[in-house]
């Protein structure tokens, strides 16, 4: 090797480098798949901490049950704690607190100083005591370093007891009691977790969350005990939630993460190999220029082809490729050791029969073509499976007939494939399904049209496409969290596989909540409308999800082929148009499609494009309707409302325009100029009649997202900087789903400018206790399908009951929608409802109007001290 020449140390430089990065690509799939390993460790450990954690906080619940049951007497509590303190070695101390007073604490010793210290008259304690009274939960505050050492957590934990019935006619209430409190201790209390294992696996570890006070990452256990923060090299991350706080496990490997023989032995083989090609291509070449001295070198040549084909052997092992030839007197081929094994064949010989019986009947045809290839003169290429003791491997064959000076000669390879074929049906399934309900994508579903298609036009027949989707779905997703959203689609796909008649139809996944269905002809006719009511049936029943049971719906629209479309993506968007019209009719429904349709469809497009133009003109007008303060009867507040009056149509309703506004982006710039114009109209209208009325305006979550939209509400005051204290701010309810504490910031930031807010709609699926709690709110506004069937309705009558208490007991006020009879005004009255709109009073009307209703004697809110009676809501959209 010494003597060969530059090009051949060039030939071995290009093989080591070829060769060395398969090698690459060996050690990284090694590396991927420790990492692998180690991601589901981790997740293991944080699950054991979390339990481990939760097994704690149980004495918590302990005591809550003790003071329970003895309806708030504390008797025998050191001798309880005492108890419980060995049953969970990392509390530190329990204590209970009645109505906030900290009374009891085990043990007392180096604790007399807090002992009778109320928790909600402190400045220090009271924030964390509320936040537990508030959630009705445990609530974990810290960490804290400790005296004794370590660090620590108080867990909260608010205690009600049960208040017995005066009578047998009284139902039984719960009554908040006081606290029950319990000091965690770290690294004590993560005893039984599975952290010290790590270690023993070969990993460094270190579990850490954020320093209450300074911010900092404060170390609570590490692989090395000494709990000093250090940053792990390489390492992988895993979020643990414990009762609002969020603890952080880190994990690296000691040694890193790819082994160190398999890169070594990677790497000999590599230069192994590439020396063998090398070498066998500077034999050969050798042996050319040693031909003029054959006769004294046949010896010597001799021996060196008898060591290439030894090495061409081991190359064909580690290949995986066997060599054969035919031999037409025995009528069969011979094997190579290395074809042998890749056949799994004992014998050095195989006929025709033996390997066809082998070969499933779809490949017979192929594996004789090649068998036979001697009458073709020309090269042969062929893959097939074989079936081995009831497994099944796939082959590649390359065969090759060429004549020679004794006759035609047929020699070829074969291969064992049978990993490349797993890989090629992996990647085909990664292009056609869809990865999250393993229905066919979009992708596929045009090629299914397409052979669909092509069968009916043969067969003279049709079939339908029926395009589904999933009602409110955003809903699903806001509330509950994309990952629970994706394994509620998972369920209803497995529905609707389940529903298709078999052989007759496929569905296909195209998009987040759509679905596409083809259906052949003969159920078109007889079947297609049973299907589809099955399908609405099927969908409406109720999932059971991680936290909650979960209830959609879904509409459909149908389009048929030939008669409807004549190419997939005509069929799709006539569907489509079909399923929009069954929302439109009230969802939960299905349409099939017709032309009346498709020219509604292109009307709305029109429409649009005026939309868009009557954005850049400014051509709207704001409507106002009085908002009343039922005691008085007196005008507090005005509701502005869009209007929309086209040049041909006349009035467009704002249920289409503005979710059309929504979709096109639109609805940033008529959000601005309502801003700009309520404010001004009424501001103008107050200094010119002397009243004090407010103005409420609608803001949509895509404006509380804009990062401008502060700027406008600046740049809108400082023209009019009295005009804040008049202006009331609606958030609706979907907007305070999304971008929780993001959103917070924004409110409280907008509120320094001394605006109010207002929720709407309330009560009608998306608002909580905690939306009042969080948002700085002062009106809530009841959605008038409440106010509808008061006072008839007893179930409404209570739900509106309970709103208003509520809301007067955290000191806001509320005004009631949609209020249209006498009755209802009544029925508000008796309950202390602040405010009310409607029909009943007044209908929205242009400015002048309004301004002339006041002139003419309507009773106005003069005097400053009013102005918080005029803190109700406003829409954009009625």
């Amino acid at each position: 090797m010494l003597r060969m020449s530059g090009r051949y140390l060039v030939l071995y430089a290009c093989l080591v480098a070829v060769l060395g990065y398969f090698a690459y690509q060996i050690y990284t799939k090694q590396v991927a798949l420790t990492k692998n390993k180690a991601h589901s460790e981790i997740i293991v450990a944080g699950n054991n901490i979390r339990t481990v954690m939760e097994q704690s906080l149980n004495a918590l619940h302990t005591l809550a049950a003790v003071v329970d049951q003895s309806h708030g007497k504390v008797e025998r509590f050191e001798e309880l704690a005492a108890r419980l303190l060995p049953l969970h070695p990392g509390i530190l101390s329990l204590q209970l607190a009645p109505e906030g007073r900290l009374n009891y604490i085990y043990p007392l010793e180096g604790n007399e100083a807090v002992l009778g210290m109320d928790l909600f008259a402190s400045s220090r304690t009271r924030p964390g005591a509320m936040q537990a009274y508030r959630s009705g939960t445990i609530v974990m505050d810290g960490p804290y370093q400790l005296l004794q050492g370590g660090y620590g957590v108080l867990a909260r934990l608010p205690v009600y007891i049960s208040a017995q019935p005066q009578s047998q006619s009284d139902q039984q209430s719960r009554t908040f009691w006081g606290l029950a409190i319990a000091l965690i201790r770290f690294p004590q209390a993560l005893e039984g977790s599975s952290l010290a294992e790590l270690a023993q696996l070969g990993y460094q570890y270190q579990l850490w969350t954020q320093n209450a006070r300074t911010g900092q990452p404060l170390v609570i256990s590490n692989s090395q005990g000494d709990l000093q923060w250090q940053a792990l090299a390489d390492s992988i991350h895993y979020d643990i939630q414990i009762s609002g706080l969020t603890w952080s496990l880190a994990m690296a490997r000691s040694q890193g993460w790819g082994d160190p023989l398999l890169f070594g032995l990677l790497t000999l083989l590599t230069l192994l190999l590439a020396f063998i090609v090398t070498r066998l291509v500077y034999s050969a070449q050798r042996s050319k220029s040693c031909a003029r001295d054959l006769e004294g070198l046949v010896s010597v040549r001799t021996e060196q082809l008898r060591q290439s084909e030894k090495e061409l052997h081991r190359a064909q092992e580690v290949a995986g490729i066997g060599s054969w030839r035919y031999d037409s007197i025995k009528n069969g081929r011979v094997l190579t050791p290395q074809a042998r094994s890749v056949l799994d064949w004992s014998s050095d010989f195989m006929t025709f029969r033996q390997l066809i019986a082998r070969v499933p009947e779809a490949y017979h045809g192929a594996v004789a073509a090649a068998w036979f290839q001697e009458h073709h003169q020309k090269q042969k290429f062929v893959e097939y499976p074989v079936v081995v003791n009831e497994l099944e491997r796939w082959l590649r064959e390359f065969s090759e007939s060429r004549v020679t000076t004794v006759g035609v000669e047929l020699i070829g390879t074969v291969q064992d494939i049978t990993e490349s074929k797993s890989q090629q049906e992996i990647i085909w399934r990664q292009a056609h399904y869809d990865s999250l309900t393993g229905l066919p994508n979009r992708y596929y579903l045009l090629k299914l049209m397409k052979d669909f298609m092509t069968q009916a036009q043969e067969n003279g027949q049709s079939f339908a496409v029926i395009f589904v989707d999933i009602d409110d779905f955003k809903w699903v997703n806001d509330s509950l969290g994309h990952l629970e959203g994706d394994k509620v689609l998972q369920m209803l796909a497995e529905r609707l596989s389940r529903l298709l008649p078999p052989d007759n139809a496929v569905a296909a996944r195209v998009s987040g909540d759509e679905f596409v269905i083809l259906m052949r002809r003969d159920l078109v006719q007889r079947n297609v409308e049973a299907f589809l009511r099955s399908l609405l049936t099927a969908f409406e029943q109720p999932l059971q999800t991680a936290h909650r049971l979960v209830q959609v719906s879904c509409s459909a629209g149908i389009a048929v082929y030939p008669d409807d479309g004549l190419s997939a993506e005509e069929l799709l968007g006539q569907s489509d148009l079909a399923m929009y019209h069954a929302k439109n009719e009230g969802k939960h429904n299905f349409s099939f499609f017709t032309h009346e349709m498709a020219a509604e469809a292109n009307e709305n497009r029109h429409l649009e494009a005026e939309l868009k133009a009557a954005v850049n003109n400014q051509d709207f007008e704001l409507y106002y309707q009085p908002i009343i303060d039922i005691g008085t009867g007196r005008i507090v507040a005005v509701e502005s409302l869009i209007r929309w009056f086209h040049h041909e149509k006349g009035p467009i309703s704002p249920c289409w325009f503005i979710p059309v506004a929504e979709e096109k982006g639109f609805i940033l710039d008529i959000g601005s100029w309502v801003l700009k114009q309520a404010v001004s109209d009424i501001h103008g209208l107050n200094g010119e009649l002397g009243t004090q009325l407010a103005v409420t305006i609608n803001i949509s979550r895509r404006q509380l997202q804009d990062e401008t939209f502060y700027l406008q509400l600046q740049e809108v005051l400082a023209d009019l900087p009295a005009a804040a204290q008049q202006v009331v701010l609606e958030i609706t309810e979907s907007a305070l789903v999304d971008s929780h504490q993001k959103l917070i910031e924004q409110l409280h930031r907008i509120q320094q400018l001394g605006i109010q807010y207002a929720l709407d709609d309330f009560g009608t699926g998306y608002s909580s206790l905690a939306s009042v709690r969080d948002f700085p709110l002062s009106t809530l506004k009841i959605d008038k399908s409440f106010i509808r069937d008061c006072p008839q309705d007893e179930q409404a009558n209570k739900v509106v009951e309970a709103i208003i208490n509520m809301a007067n007991a955290l000191g806001i006020k509320v005004v009631a929608e949609g209020v249209e009879q006498l009755e209802q005004v009544a029925f508000l009255q008796r309950l202390q409802c602040s405010c009310a709109q409607g029909f009943y009073y007044h209908r929205p009307m242009p400015l002048d109007e309004l301004r002339h209703l006041i002139q003419s004697g309507m009773a106005v809110s003069t005097h400053p001290e009013s102005e918080p009676e005029a803190a109700a809501l406003a829409d954009m959209v009625e």
